[in-house]
Order: C-alpha cells, then structure tokens, then sequence
C-alpha cells in the first residue's frame, strides 16, 4: 500500500476532475473547512488561516483518486497525509522548521505512507534492505522520499521508474509500485516482530 494519489498517472495526459469538484458547495465547503483544521491543529499557530485554507485547496485540487472520506466520514488519512506535507513543504521554506533537524524528520514521516510510521521505523527499513543488497528499491524508496520532501508531495511511479530507468534495470511504473508496497509490507512486518518478539 503507498499512498493514493499514486494511482493518478494512469492517464498522465488527462487528469480527471479532481473528486471535490463534483461535491455540492455545501460539502466542498466542509470538507476544506475540517482539513484545515486538521492542519491547525497539527501545526498549531505556526501558519495563518489563509494560507492554511491554499495550501489545503492546492491538496483537493491534486486529489484525482480514491474517495474523500473513509468509513467513519472523515478525511481519508492520505488525504490528511498530504495536507501535513503541504503544510510542512510551506514551514522549512518560511524558515520556521530546519530540514534535517529532527522535528522536521519526525514530521515529515508522517505524511508519507499514510503516516503509520515515524522516521526511525523508515530508518531501520531501509538499513533492513540496504543489509539486504537490494539497492534498487532502496534507490526507489530514497528517491520517493526525496522528491516527496522537496515538492511537497510523492512522485507518481511512472515519474521514479522513468528517473531511475537504466539499460541494466529497465524500471517500470509496476515495478516501483511493487517496491514501494513492499517497503510498506516491511515496515508493518518490523513493527508487529518488535511488538511480539516471540
């Protein structure tokens, strides 16, 4: 499982009409207005309301795939995911938080993969491949993580096999989203062996 808005690129020549264009106002309106304060709270007064509200409008605008909500009716946590990064890409460019420090690791691994897993968990995965000798994904998985941190939001596949395509490793968008789910698969692998060590 990576995050949703990988499945975008299936058609990289016609985007669809992004899925909160087709809600009534009234929804279109609440919708922006709860992951605005998602982000409130998440980054509280750190950011004002306005570029809250355009930082959160620029996420539902890149949202081409997936519902909007999950079962419970709230934000899906992918979309919610974006939002942080948005909102974190808008901090360490207004100077207000370090790249590199460990508040921003801390808070950028929350918006990646869905944010089940903190920095250290991403860490220890990729020293379990690079361990491994699987240098490709570990390649994948580094420039997924660099270009997510960089533009405010993960590269579609397509992007990364093209980036990374050599003659000796002729990528494609299957490939690296194989590899990015399996690094997911990992990480919850690593998490449930250290939660039952038996």
């Amino acid at each position: 499982m990576v995050d949703q808005q990988h499945g975008s690129d299936r058609h990289a020549t016609r985007m669809p009409t992004p899925a909160w264009q087709s809600l009534s106002p009234e929804a279109a309106r609440r919708i922006v207005h709860e992951l605005c304060a998602h982000v409130r709270a998440r980054f509280p007064d750190r950011i004002d309301d306005a570029a809250i509200e355009t930082l959160v409008t620029g996420v539902l605008e890149h949202w081409h795939s997936g519902p909007l909500r999950d079962a419970a009716g709230e934000p899906v946590r992918g979309l919610r995911a974006d939002a942080n990064r948005a909102a974190l890409a808008w901090l360490r460019a207004a100077g207000s938080i370090p790249a590199g420090s460990h508040e921003y690791d801390d808070l950028f691994a929350e918006t990646v993969f869905h944010g089940q897993f903190d920095a250290t968990e991403i860490r220890a995965g990729m020293r379990e491949w690079v361990t491994e000798g699987r240098a490709l994904d570990v390649s994948i998985v580094t420039y997924y993580l660099d270009v997510a941190d960089l533009d405010g939001r993960p590269p579609l596949p397509s992007a990364i096999a093209l980036r990374l395509r050599t003659l000796e490793h002729p990528l494609t968008k299957a490939s690296v989203e194989d590899a990015l789910t399996d690094f997911y698969s990992l990480l919850e692998t690593r998490r449930g062996r250290e939660a039952d060590p038996r």
